[in-house]
């Protein structure tokens, strides 16, 4: 990556401390630390017209932090895990407070998913759904996938330690990278 250029943002969907999601976006960040920085949306509030004034930000400071992170970054890495096939409501309401006017931060936006899942799909559903709202927002999705069933490649504090997945997930970030 040109060192002039920030790096792809890891956003995990999970608020659990230990998820493998967080796992991922953190293996993101060990594996590629010049091009991958960690972007947590722990605080981020629901949504709610209430927030808006046209033509301006959000009335909420985080929400406009959140916008101005993904804004100025060249890309999204998003990690997501998968709940009943769907992504995570957290997943959506971030991409709320990010398809709004003005100046819709992901509009055009580069944008990868990945993620893990217990079951044997590992996250492919929710990977579904998200690239079809991401579709729906105007973004560009990167076309590799990455997502993997959680079983042994994760250890009990979230953290990527399978080494044959870990470089299975290095190779799908040097390619987002890439893609960049």
């Amino acid at each position: 990556m040109d060192a002039q250029r920030s790096p792809i943002l890891a956003i995990p969907f999970s608020l659990r401390e230990a998820s493998a999601n967080r796992g991922l976006a953190r293996a993101a960040c060990e594996i590629a630390p010049d091009d991958f920085d960690l972007l947590l949306v722990d605080d981020l509030p629901m949504f709610s017209e209430d927030h808006e004034v046209k033509g301006e930000e959000p009335s909420v400071r985080s929400a406009c932090e959140f916008r101005e992170a993904v804004r100025s970054a060249p890309a999204l890495l998003l990690c997501t895990p998968e709940y009943d096939a769907y992504p995570p409501g957290m997943l959506v309401n971030a991409f709320n407070w990010l398809s709004r006017e003005p100046d819709p931060p992901l509009k055009g936006k580069k944008v990868a998913v990945a993620g893990a899942a217990a079951g044997f799909r590992g996250s492919r559903r929710s990977q579904a759904h998200v690239r079809q709202l991401l579709e729906t927002i105007g973004a560009r999705t990167i076309e590799h996938h990455y997502y993997l069933q959680i079983g042994d490649n994760f250890n009990s504090t979230g953290d990527l330690d399978n080494e044959g997945a870990r470089e299975r997930f290095g190779e799908f970030l040097n390619a987002v990278s890439a893609s960049t």
